[in-house]
Parts: C-alpha cells; structure tokens; sequence
C-alpha cells in the first residue's frame, strides 16, 4: 500500500515541479523584457550617440527631437542680432541610424532588418518586448522603418520569440544595451584595448 501511495504521489510532485519551474521561467521573462524593452533600448540609443568612443554624436532633426543629443547648433551670431534670434544648424544627414545598425550587427551580432513600409509588416500581438506598440513576426532582432534614422523600430522574432532568460539571442541584446550606456574616455579605450 505505501508503495503505491509513494508512487502516485511521486508523479503528482513531479508534474507540479515541471509546472512551477515553468512559472519561474515565464516570470524571469517578464522582468527581463520589464528591463530591456524597446522603450528601454531606445533610452540607451539616447547615450549611444554621445558615450561610447566612436560614437556619432549626430544632431540632425531627428536625433535632437528624439533627445538623442544634448542640444542643436545654432549659427554664429551676427553683430545685429539677438541670441534667441539665430536659427538652430542640423546636421544634414543623420550619421546615428548607420553607425547603430553597422554596430549592432556587426560588434554583436543582431541580424537588423529594414521594412520600407511599416504597414506592410507581418505584426504580432502585444507583447511584453514592445508594451505600447507591437513586435514584428519577422525572423531577425532589430525591425527599423527607417533605416537611415531609426525613429521608428521594434524587435523580431529572434528576441521576444525567446523561451528563456539565459537565450544566447537576448544576451546579445543586454551587451549592445551595456555598450551603448557605457561612458567612455578615449583614453580610457585605448588603455583596455
């Protein structure tokens, strides 16, 4: 008799720790995506224009609307003019939207993929990746609208596809997040190389 009570409650235990290791699994998710969602990486794409070596430092239009730099240019002050007077100067081109897809993809290895209309794209529901937006049922990392500028971008299937916390996939995502908010000297770079 006892055997078979040990039996029996043996594989109720098991299933119940299959099932709880699988809680703690979608739980570890949450907070990671809680940590390292698009709204997150776009905050660290804010430092990654000014912070690590080599780093653009763009200022067109649209990096100084998005708070990507610290503040435009204006043009030299003539004798007769007030300060506030002077038109702000942009860069012409945005050399930020490059630099980022040239890093992420080659330095850490996200695959970026470039969607020329943004309507067109095969979306997926919510999802704890892109709360306020939707992620993209596309098989690479990084989906930007824009690739000249990425104003405009959300994450592919290889990242919020992801089934665990520890993913190869989403340690590539957290080492260009850390890159890109890390503040550097030049000094500083050429010593550690």
């Amino acid at each position: 008799m006892v055997s078979l009570l040990a039996l029996a409650s043996k594989a109720l235990y098991e299933r119940e720790l299959l099932a709880l290791r699988s809680e703690n699994e979608s739980l570890q998710l949450k907070l990671f995506w809680k940590d390292y969602c698009v709204e997150k990486l776009s905050d660290a794409m804010k430092k990654g224009n000014s912070f690590p070596v080599g780093s653009p430092y763009c200022q067109c239009e649209s990096c100084v609307f998005l708070h990507r730099s610290v503040r435009p240019r204006r043009r030299p002050l003539h004798h007769n003019e007030e300060e506030d007077d002077r038109p702000v100067v942009y860069d012409e081109t945005c050399s930020f939207g490059p630099w980022f897809a040239s890093i992420a993809s080659e330095r850490f290895g996200l695959v970026v993929y470039n969607y020329d209309d943004a309507l067109a794209a095969p979306t997926h529901s919510e999802h704890d990746a892109n709360p306020s937006s939707e992620v993209v049922d596309v098989d690479c990392h990084l989906v930007t609208y824009d690739l000249a500028k990425w104003t405009h971008f959300t994450y592919g299937r290889r990242l919020w596809g992801a089934r665990r916390r520890d993913s190869p996939e989403l340690a590539k995502l957290v080492a260009l997040v850390s890159y890109l908010e890390t503040y550097q000297l030049a000094v500083e770079a050429r010593i550690r190389s």
